[in-house]
């Protein structure tokens, strides 16, 4: 049998994918005069349950990002449990535990900065094994100690880096190399898992494993560059600088690592870049990094980046597991382009502005 039933779960994944906001719906979001005039118009989709039910309780931008991120993950559910069978919800989570990855970074970051539980919460994405109740519970950690109890308590394994290099951060405070375990353990874990048995046992002429590991490697990719351009020689020795290094990825090994690594500025890493999928993608954020100081836009540019590359597997090869790939990062992506226009729009930001935020891939 083949991994996926295609006549049930592609079909099903093409319907959701055709009830997707159309970019004139979101263009036409970002030059509505109010936050009221666009809960008024998501109150006619598929979002307005969720956001009319989050604002009743938390008014506000916050109750409606409270409704969108609600949304967001009862849609994931509902994939998981009434769409995806066994064997593609298998497939599928190495990537949707990327997600889990991102909230114990949330966490971390906040713990390390003294931030309220409140602020951290805004920023959470529920959409691996960490549910939004036990991403609740986590939150309320006194320490890193106590973090790392309670993922041992609930069986999620990144207690297990956690622990192992606790010391060390706890000596140096260094906590770009606390994250750089944890992201090593969770690369290392999701290719271990699409190597399995289980996967082994599947027809060996099936390319979905292909897939799955394509997109690992561009986030490995993804994962080091920014490494590099938040490090740098100003700031790291490069002995110390080796040890931040990933392994796995298709365009980044270790030595191109190093000679981002001793470029002093972003533009000479970009030069390096020049030639790869990744070139384009910052030198188009740049300006935005140049006025701001922060690197969220290369991060964003580079979630572009693995949107289009998912849309490009669902071209080629439509019966597989690149459909619901692309499905899941497009969803991902749409529910934050909405976030996106409700905070620009709070800020007074002008429409134009807001839409060359947007990543529109179709």
């Amino acid at each position: 049998m083949s991994i996926l039933d295609y006549s049930y779960t592609n079909a099903r994944i093409r319907s959701l994918k055709s009830q997707l906001l159309t970019p004139d719906f979101l263009k036409g979001l970002a030059a509505c005069d109010s936050v009221e005039e666009i809960i008024n118009l998501l109150s006619e989709t598929n979002y307005g349950n969720d956001i009319n039910q989050a604002v009743f309780l938390t008014s506000g931008v916050r109750g409606i990002e409270n409704g969108l991120r609600n949304h967001l993950v009862n849609h994931v559910n509902f994939l998981k449990s009434r769409v995806l069978s066994k064997k593609a919800l298998f497939l599928s989570m190495p990537i949707l535990q990327r997600w889990d990855v991102h909230n114990i970074k949330v966490i971390l970051r906040s713990q390390h900065a003294g931030r309220p539980v409140s602020e951290m919460e805004e920023s959470f994405v529920p959409l691996g094994q960490l549910n939004l109740t036990a991403l609740h519970e986590l939150a309320r950690a006194l320490d890193t100690k106590e973090l790392i109890n309670m993922l041992h308590t609930l069986g999620i394994s990144y207690f297990e880096p956690l622990r192992k290099y606790l010391n060390d951060y706890l000596a140096d405070r260094n906590l770009q190399k606390y994250e750089t375990e944890l992201d090593r353990f969770y690369f290392e874990n999701a290719i271990r898992q699409i190597s399995s048995r289980y996967f082994k046992s599947l027809d060996r002429f099936d390319q979905n494993k292909m897939f799955v590991k394509k997109m690992l490697e561009l986030e490995i990719d993804i994962v080091n560059i920014l490494t590099a351009i938040r490090t740098g020689p100003i700031f790291l020795e490069e002995e110390e600088a080796e040890k931040l290094f990933i392994k796995g990825g298709r365009t980044v090994n270790k030595e191109f690592f190093m000679e981002l690594f001793r470029e002093e500025n972003i533009e000479g890493i970009i030069k390096k870049l020049s030639k790869t999928v990744f070139g384009p993608k910052m030198k188009k954020a740049l300006e935005d990094v140049s006025a701001t100081g922060f690197v969220s836009p290369i991060q964003r540019s580079f979630e572009e980046l693995l949107i289009e590359k998912a849309y490009r597997l669902f071209k080629e090869y439509p019966l597989s597991i690149a459909p619901v790939i692309a499905y899941i990062w497009s969803k991902y992506n749409e529910v934050v382009n909405l976030r996106i226009v409700i905070r620009c729009k709070e800020a007074d930001i002008p429409p134009d502005k807001i839409i060359k935020s947007f990543i529109l891939v179709h």
